[in-house]
């Protein structure tokens, strides 16, 4: 009898396990192992896809206006619309203070258009209209305000002085009046001699700096308010505008500053920052020259920026005075905001010829503008509009007689 020997082994296929049972295998041989069983597969039952939405005929746009980001005199209108008549982007039309402006159309992807703005404030809308019946749907309104440049064709001629006295310069000179008067007349005479608006104003000296310390140590005196407000209402009857002018000792320009804010919410009051005045450490007026980090200058203009823009006032003039170019320390790191017409005045007395090379050397970079200074007794000869705004390496924004 053949015997038989029986095993069982496991056998690993894939990830399934199949008992094998080998009968009578010899020696040698070697097992037939089964086919492995088909897996099974639960049927998933079909069903219906789901219907493609009903487009209505009349359907209404869709969209809204995102934002209005102002880029120069350009205003950069974004946003999207759609409209599912088309089933694509709707058609589009802006209006600006309530007149249409242009139609344009709006892609799937939203949109995103440019429009040239007047400077002052716009209320910029804009509509989808419907495909189906032409009805509108507004989208969106948003204000902007945009600031002119302070300097477009014209130039600021300036007197220089305070209505506390007549020493300090020719502003100082008669009453108020009799100031606003007088600079209106130079003004005049600029635009006749050189064919540019020429706009009047006062270089007004709001703070005094002094020889002795005063009882709060400061080396410097603020001027009469009253007196400032009435040269502000003579200025503005001749249509001219107000700088006020700062010589803090051994204060500082924002601290003088902000004792006149009530002046500086006003839409024609500006100011100037006098470095011969800025004492540093010891430093006594009138016998040292003074000189200012542009950290501090920088909090001034910060400061003055942010009144222009709270109160939605045009640009502003943010104006420095310089005739060395120790005065200013760290220029390069003066910020000019666009809320200010920033100018470096570029003072110092003599001849026209070391007048002329003084401020070819200190002229500044842009977007600063310069400023020139004439002065009526110490210069040895006062030179004219036309000389100024041909003899000088670049015309300048601002003049001032003192």
């Amino acid at each position: 009898m053949v015997s038989i020997d029986a095993r069982l082994s496991a056998v690993v296929v894939g990830a399934s396990i199949a008992l094998i049972t080998v009968l009578g295998t010899k020696p040698g041989s070697t097992p037939v192992l089964p086919e492995p069983a088909a897996p099974v597969v639960e049927a998933t039952p079909l069903t219906e896809p789901e219907p493609e939405p009903e487009i209505s005929a009349d359907a209404t746009p869709i969209g809204q206006l995102d934002e209005i980001v102002l880029n120069g005199s350009e205003a950069v209108v974004s946003g999207w619309a759609f409209d599912e008549t088309r089933q694509a982007g709707a058609r589009l039309e802006m209006r600006v203070n309530g007149a249409l402006k242009y139609r344009f159309e709006g892609g799937t992807d939203g949109f995103s258009t440019r429009l040239f703005l007047e400077p002052g404030r716009s209320e910029i809308c804009v509509d989808a209209i419907s495909a189906s019946n032409s009805d509108k749907v507004e989208l969106g309104c948003d204000s902007v305000l945009l600031r002119g440049n302070l300097w477009d064709d014209t130039v600021i001629v300036a007197h220089y002085g305070t209505g506390s006295t007549h020493q300090l310069g020719i502003a100082g000179e008669g009453t108020a009046t009799e100031a606003a008067q007088r600079v209106a007349a130079e003004a005049e005479r600029w635009s006749t001699e050189t064919g540019i608006n020429a706009v009047p104003a006062f270089d007004y000296i709001a703070t005094v700096a002094q020889p002795a310390p005063g009882q709060d140590g400061n080396y410097s005196l603020p001027t009469d308010r009253e007196d400032a407000w009435e040269y502000l209402e003579a200025i503005r009857a001749v249509g001219g505008y107000m700088i006020l002018d700062f010589q803090p000792g051994r204060s500082t320009f924002l601290r003088d500053v902000q004792r006149f804010e009530e002046f500086l919410t006003e839409p024609d009051v500006g100011i100037a920052l006098d470095a011969e005045w800025r004492m540093q450490g010891s430093g006594v007026p009138g016998k040292v020259i003074g000189r200012v980090d542009a950290a501090e200058i920088n909090e001034v203009s910060a400061y003055l920026a942010e009144i222009v823009r709270e109160n939605e006032l045009p640009q502003k003039i943010f104006m420095l005075h310089k005739f060395t170019n120790r005065m200013l320390i760290n220029e390069a790191d003066m910020i000019a905001h666009p809320e200010l017409a920033n100018v470096m005045h570029i003072d110092g007395f003599g001849h026209p010829n070391t007048k002329v090379g003084v401020y070819s050397n200190l002229h500044p970079q842009s977007p600063w503008r310069g400023g020139f200074k004439l002065f009526i007794d110490e210069d040895t000869r006062v030179m004219t509009p036309t000389e100024v705004m041909t003899l000088l390496s670049t015309p300048p924004v601002m003049i001032t007689y003192q």
